[in-house]
């Protein structure tokens, strides 16, 4: 490559007094080695103007390895992943028009990145179509992407067809097994390897890649010089979100699993806002966890598909400190829907330190899994608080209405403080479980019954007494969760050796869950053989590769029925078991201790454990699942009005 030894490029600033102006990037035509060469200018995109360009999605990489480009004569650094995608873009005969955030914002001028970030779904709304580059070919991206073709040629036969706002549920899996005939037989297994590389590939982690998806009129994915439709591929992820036994013979299929929910989640986001023009926030934030330089993208990459009240509310500014963008955003959403729902992000590791307690630390990844919703309100429970959820000025104090239920007496019953721990194996590093549940089961069994929506007698036996602990103890691991089917969450574990009861209305035959889950009879015995009565040994790869019958009872069901492996790993990651001095078994924050209050607090359809302060308020310790909390005797003491409203002050 020829030396770059010329001026280096200064930005003139963007008028921002005119609406709609912004810089597009022409790249000039070249071949494969010759340097880049493009030309920055601005423009102003009118209601009538043609303005045409193609907006680009890429993964920024590391911001250490650079490279340097020619943009109006002069030397611009830029990321070497960009580079990259320049090249692999440029035509050799004709001038490229794009929209590159990296150079067309002048990202150290904050006034100017604060105005051109809001408007960042308008610019790629308004693009002829956005290239989404995955990143250089390989033999593995090209084999994926002509066998996802081939794969949805086959479909479109079958009636099932492409489209650009595809409903994820469109589809379910018996259309897709009709369609797929051999593609799913073991000849094909290397294909399905090559697509499951492709779905883990950089592109697919960055926070800022949701947006440039969802707002493009039309989407195209490139590997090099290969490309793949948007509603090609929308249709690959619903196969395999639906029919998920082809990538599980990958080695590590948890990885392989991650990387097609989040796809997934892709699809679901674009449907949602084709539809109603905005996504909900709480769903936008189960993407906290994607990847991004600045910590305050991880509020600002998601405003563009948020409603115009919260896009009123939040506006980017990167002065700010990034906890008080996270609080203003949180605080945004509650005072919005007046419910405390968002509070189920938080969780704490250790001491809150610069964040008020009730903001969900979002700079790092995730250590739980949110819990679905376990209760409805009890009939005499005011959901809607009487006195407005509200909080002090400088956002540190959250002022809400809740009842205190109970107190901790005990926030470790298990035996090690995390549920899951990588190991080696044969096939390479893995997850095991660690908690030996026949021992606190015992230990449990020898303090007398516990809590639950049916009381045992005095006069139950041993047996039945450490078989009601057991039950209880499976029902919480799993947060009480046995179906994925919207709706209430029933408690239904059986043993093999009990008949489902048809006079209990949450055991019926009939009933949504029983229905969707057949073998509830054999469930806990299917789970005491791969999560481990006692420790094993057994590793989750290893479940996930069991024989037939209990792969499909853990791994590869639809979406309506139970996959207990996967709900205990992701229900109890971060989280520690938990005794309640009136002896409800619960799940909550690993970071609870013993003498912290468990709250109902208005607007949050989980239990809260708070920690008194000497103050009179409260921190903030985390959501928490109690098995039959809301059920039994709380429920009567609720309806009789036994508990005492309390206004709480959460800092």
């Amino acid at each position: 490559m020829e030396s770059l030894d010329v001026s280096t490029f200064v930005y003139f600033h963007l008028d921002m007094d005119v609406p709609h102006t912004f810089r597009i990037l022409d790249v000039h035509p070249g071949q494969r080695d010759d340097p880049l060469r493009c030309t920055l200018r601005h423009v102003r995109q009118d209601e009538g103007s043609q303005c045409k360009y193609a907006g680009l999605s890429y993964a920024w990489g590391d911001p250490s390895v650079t490279s340097d480009i020619m943009v109006n004569n002069a030397r611009h650094t830029i990321t070497r992943n960009l580079e990259i995608a320049l090249r692999g873009l440029r035509d050799s005969s004709a001038t490229l028009t794009l929209w590159v955030d990296a150079i067309c914002i002048n990202q150290m001028y904050i006034p100017e990145k604060n105005d051109q970030v809001r408007h960042m779904q308008t610019i790629y709304a308004n693009a002829d179509r956005v290239i989404l580059w995955l990143g250089e070919a390989s033999s593995e991206s090209d084999r994926a992407i002509t066998f996802l073709k081939h794969v949805c040629a086959r479909l479109e036969q079958a009636g099932i067809v492409p489209e650009e706002s595809l409903d994820p549920q469109r589809y379910v899996e018996k259309d897709f097994l009709r369609g797929l005939g051999d593609y799913l037989e073991p000849a094909f297994n290397d294909d399905w390897e090559a697509v499951a590389q492709l779905f883990m590939r950089p592109w697919w982690t960055r926070a800022w890649i949701v947006q440039e998806l969802v707002a493009a009129r039309t989407a195209e994915f490139r590997c090099g010089s290969t490309t793949i439709s948007w509603p090609v591929l929308a249709l690959s992820i619903s196969l395999l979100a639906h029919c998920k036994m082809p990538i599980t013979q990958y080695p590590h299929p948890l990885r392989v699993s991650c990387a097609r929910d989040r796809a997934w989640s892709m699809l679901y986001i674009k449907h949602d806002f084709a539809v109603k023009g905005s996504v909900d926030f709480l769903r936008l934030l189960d993407h906290r966890r994607r990847n991004c330089a600045d910590l305050r993208d991880k509020i600002y990459s998601l405003l563009g598909m948020t409603n115009e009240f919260t896009r009123a509310r939040l506006r980017p500014d990167y002065s700010a400190p990034v906890a008080e963008v996270f609080a203003a955003a949180l605080a945004s959403d509650i005072d919005e829907h007046q419910d405390l729902e968002v509070l189920s992000f938080v969780d704490h590791l250790d001491d809150p330190g610069e964040y008020p307690s009730w903001v969900a630390n979002l700079a790092r990844g995730p250590e739980t899994w949110r819990f679905y919703k376990h209760w409805p309100p009890p009939p005499t429970f005011k959901w809607t608080p009487a006195t407005p959820i509200s909080f002090s000025d400088d956002f540190r104090t959250l002022h809400v209405d809740g009842y205190e239920i109970d107190t901790l007496q005990d926030a470790k019953v298990q035996d090690t403080e995390e549920p899951l721990q990588r190991r080696t194996t044969q096939t390479g590093r893995d997850l095991a479980w660690t908690w030996d549940l026949e021992r606190i089961v015992d230990d449990l069994a020898s303090g007398g019954p516990l809590q639950a929506a049916r009381a045992i007698p005095d006069s139950a036996t041993p047996e039945a007494l450490r078989r009601s602990v057991q039950r209880i103890v499976y029902e919480t691991l799993i947060a009480g969760q046995l179906s994925t089917s919207n709706g209430w969450i029933r408690h239904q574990v059986r043993y093999a050796d009990e008949e489902i009861n048809p006079s209990e209305p949450s055991m019926s035959p009939s009933s949504p869950g029983a229905a969707a889950n057949p073998s509830a009879p054999k469930l806990l015995s299917v789970a005491s053989r791969h999560i481990g009565l006692a420790p094993s040994g057994n590793t989750v790869g290893a479940a996930c590769q069991a024989e037939q019958p209990a792969k499909e009872a853990l791994v590869d069901r639809p979406l309506d029925e139970v996959n207990i492996l996967k709900q205990a790993c992701s229900q109890t990651l971060g989280r520690s078991l938990l005794l309640s001095k009136a002896r409800f078994l619960g799940l909550g924050p690993v970071i609870s201790k013993p003498g912290d209050a468990i709250f109902v607090l208005f607007g949050l359809r989980e239990a809260a454990v708070l920690r008194p302060r000497e103050d009179g308020s409260y921190m903030f310790v985390g959501t928490a699942y109690f098995h039959g909390f809301m059920e039994g005797q709380n429920l009567k003491d609720f309806e009789l009005g036994k508990f005492c409203k309390k206004r709480l002050a959460i800092r």
